[in-house]
């Protein structure tokens, strides 16, 4: 492989000529050398990066900047260039006329990231990995997953060739079960962040069974997020009557009901998508529902103050909620998943079942991922939670980087954090903390509830009735009711 690198002047938007100091395929004085070369990756890669600045280049290269570039570049055999830092989508399809493959790389995403992702995707192409391969391989390297899509790199391709690393897709519908107190925009019909009164319904999502199992955005150039195709609005008794036709077709006659309640910065249609690839994913012995309260959609600061108050709004509809599907026919165990914020709606909801005293709903398990919670708040109501669920099983994690955020803004620490919980005297009958900590999570480390596979393998056997201790992975620790999920299970 031969990887040619060049500059742009930090005075003047022009393209500068190779050279500077030697980087990556480079020689001191610019000139193409051999850097791994292997026969089954016969690459020649143009790295274009921008300013050289603290900030990085933002603008891009201009149009009449990719015309000369594309010009002095015709007597090279440049197969690939690689857009580091001056990156922008039209500048890529301009130049994807000229090149067979062109991978921008955004200035947003850091200096850091970007020197590992081509880093790894040098290394990736050097040892014979196609070239939609060698991105992946660089995608994961840093956790690019977990940025918001904006700042991601971007792979464009031939699309015929791209194709061809493409095995035939295998797809099944699932049918999300929902209900929201979101209102509607009623010129697009799209669930909004505003708060209204509760709506039920369903809707279907396409979800892509060849997909590993997690949630990854990206395999060998693919898109495996499950896809939303419509939804439709149900009255009480119209939903009744979905629920109960949904349970009748459960062959395994368990009749379980899954309610997954969604986190901070979760749009409806992604918390519909992660609803039904935890179907999926979990085998569920009947129905999977979500539940989905307004937040905002964003991972802005300002958006997470929001998203609080829309969380504390949502108590009373989601404990409704609760109660409708504990009053159907013939139901099984109702089992919640809740994740991050959404696990204070949850708590919340049970807490106010428990002071009721008719005990209006009951749960099977109630599953606490990463919450978002006050370890002082958790403490207090801790005590109630065995009076309406079965078991209440909790994942936490040190290395969940959002949960650190969390407790910088609150300046109190988060149950799911994975620090000891010494403010809880004991852990009451039937409840489980989880240690995540050392799985294969993302970047963040907050969303490994969905995507390493040992946690989703063992909220599995939690739906399932299965007992912590026979529970396969887990070590035990001195103290009873708290295990550590071991990453190679």
């Amino acid at each position: 492989m031969k990887i040619r690198r060049i500059v742009l002047d930090n005075d003047t938007p022009a393209v500068g000529e190779p050279g500077g100091p030697a980087a990556i395929g480079s020689d001191a004085a610019g000139a193409p050398t051999s850097t791994g070369e292997h026969e089954a990756a016969p690459v020649s890669v143009l790295h274009v990066v921008g300013e050289d600045t603290e900030l990085r280049a933002l603008e891009g290269l201009r149009a009449d900047e990719c015309e000369r570039l594309i010009q002095q570049l015709d007597e090279f055999p440049i197969e690939t260039i690689v857009l580091d830092s001056c990156w922008t989508p039209a500048v890529g399809k301009l130049l994807a006329t000229r090149f067979q493959t062109v991978i921008g790389i955004p200035a947003r995403i850091g200096s850091s990231d970007a020197e590992e992702f081509i880093s790894n995707w040098s290394d990736a192409i050097a040892a014979g990995a196609a070239g939609v391969e060698a991105f992946e391989r660089a995608f994961s390297a840093i956790a690019a997953e977990e940025l918001p899509e904006d700042i991601q790199p971007v792979f464009i391709h031939d699309e015929a060739e791209v194709l061809g690393f493409r095995a035939p897709r295998r797809s099944s519908t699932v049918e999300v079960a929902f209900g929201t107190n979101r209102t509607i925009d009623t010129g697009s019909g799209r669930f909004t962040s505003g708060t209204g009164k509760t709506l039920t319904g369903t809707c279907e999502v396409t979800v892509f069974s060849d997909a590993p199992v997690g949630r990854r955005r990206r395999t060998l150039g693919r898109d495996d997020a499950p896809v939303l195709m419509n939804h439709t609005m149900l009255d009480g008794r119209a939903f009744a009557a979905a629920m109960t036709s949904a349970l009748d077709a459960d062959t395994s006659n368990r009749r379980a009901v899954l309610v997954y309640v969604h986190g901070f910065n979760t749009s409806f249609r992604e918390a519909a998508q992660h609803a039904a690839q935890f179907h999926v994913d979990l085998n569920i012995p009947g129905a999977t529902l979500l539940f989905s309260w307004p937040s905002r959609g964003s991972g802005h600061q300002l958006a997470y103050h929001a998203d609080e108050d829309s969380i504390i709004a949502a108590e009373r509809p989601l404990y409704d909620f609760l109660t409708t599907l504990h009053d159907l026919p013939d139901v099984g165990p109702v089992h919640v998943l809740a994740h991050s914020m959404g696990c204070r709606a949850a708590l919340r909801a049970v807490v106010r079942a428990a002071d009721n005293g008719t005990a209006p709903f009951e749960l099977g398990e109630l599953i606490l991922a990463a919450p978002d919670v006050s370890e002082t708040y958790f403490a207090q109501i801790a005590p109630a939670l065995p009076g309406i669920a079965r078991r209440t099983t909790i994942y936490t994690s040190r290395r969940d980087r959002a949960l650190r955020v969390s407790e910088l803004l609150h300046s109190t620490a988060r149950i799911g954090s994975g620090k000891p919980v010494v403010r809880i005297p004991e852990v009451p009958d039937r409840m489980t903390f989880v240690d995540a900590g050392k799985v294969d999570i993302s970047f963040l480390g907050h969303g490994y509830y969905a995507a390493a596979a040992p946690v989703l393998r063992d909220i599995h056997w939690l739906v399932y009735g299965l007992p912590a201790g026979s529970r396969f992975g887990m070590e035990r620790h001195n103290d009873p009711g708290r295990l550590t999920l071991r990453a190679s299970t």
